[in-house]
């Protein structure tokens, strides 16, 4: 959830994710898939335009969530021995397959936010965060723009605009 707020990635993109496009000493990742349920079942695919293919770079934050989650799903890795299968995913299931979209919101996000006592909203709500967080600091948009993935700035502005006061 910390990498959705911090980077702006859709759900998809996150599940998608994998080890090998994460470059924690470089404090970057590039988005190259995203996972979808399809009538075949989850389906790995290409972001939806050119500009969701896209490189981000991890603040020092970030870097050190992802270390820390890391080192315990080696731990979780090497609790499940041989059922693990290693896909090389970043946010897998507990035996290292894809993530199930509806079992990452149902048993996992909206027990979070239950005993945070937050409001019920959706996931893609993390990824409105981030652009409202980056442009109510004084993110120019265009940078925002980049970060999200949206093929144009004016997606972006039209979108989030009024959330900043100078805009």
């Amino acid at each position: 959830f910390v990498m959705a707020v911090k980077t702006g990635m859709r759900r998809g993109e996150l599940l998608a994710l994998r080890w090998e496009d994460v470059d924690l000493d470089k404090g970057m990742l590039q988005v190259r898939g995203t996972l979808r349920r399809t009538g075949d079942g989850l389906t790995f695919g290409v972001p939806k335009t050119a500009a969701s293919r896209r490189q981000v770079v991890l603040s020092p934050s970030l870097v050190a969530a992802l270390r820390r989650h890391r080192a315990r799903q080696e731990a979780e890795r090497q609790g499940v021995g041989g059922l693990w299968l290693n896909l090389g995913l970043v946010f897998p299931n507990t035996l290292g397959r894809p993530m199930e979209p509806r079992d990452l919101l149902a048993n996992v996000y909206r027990p979070v936010l239950e005993r945070a006592g937050l409001p019920p909203v959706t996931f893609h709500a993390l990824r409105h965060t981030a652009a409202t967080l980056l442009l109510s600091e004084g993110e120019h948009p265009k940078v925002v723009q980049e970060l999200l993935g949206h093929a144009q700035v004016s997606i972006t502005l039209d979108r989030y605009s009024h959330m900043t006061p100078r805009l």
